[in-house]
């Protein structure tokens, strides 16, 4: 039996991430636990698998934010809900 595709997506979004970053592989694993980016990203798979690269750092950058402000609201930390402007 093989690897589903929202595992892949996810393993995908851990190695941009990492090299986007320039982090280890632990560190990307300890960040993903921290900020609960495993699940986000399988919760929302849908809406971002059909983005590329640069929407979906972005994103995951905005969640840390928002998780770092204390935001309990699942509504105001989906993707594409947020506001934050390009670099």
């Amino acid at each position: 039996m093989g690897v589903d595709k929202k595992t892949k997506f996810l393993i995908y979004c851990m190695e941009i991430y990492k090299h986007a970053k320039h982090l280890t592989g632990k560190q990307v694993l300890e960040r993903f636990i921290q900020y609960n980016l495993f699940d986000y990203v399988l919760e929302f798979y849908e809406i971002l698998h059909v983005h590329g690269v640069r929407y979906i750092l972005q994103d995951i950058d905005e969640y840390i934010v928002e998780s770092r402000s204390g935001s309990e609201e699942r509504s105001s930390l989906a993707p594409g809900t947020r506001s934050l402007p390009l670099p």
